[in-house]
């Protein structure tokens, strides 16, 4: 069986978007974890990365 590299992400970052004035996120081997407390901006966060890594816009 052949080996086929895969895109992963390594990092995104945001300017200026919710609770982030400017925040870069990491991501190990293409996976990323979001922890905190309820309201925190979880949900939000995963919401705007959509757009970015199914569109590249």
């Amino acid at each position: 069986m052949e080996f086929v590299s895969k895109w992963h992400p390594n990092r995104m970052g945001m300017v200026d978007f919710w609770y982030y004035t400017n925040e870069e996120f990491h991501f190990d081997h293409g996976h990323m974890l979001l922890r905190g407390s309820n309201g925190s901006g979880k949900s939000v966060t995963m919401q705007s990365f959509i757009p970015l890594l199914l569109d590249g816009n």
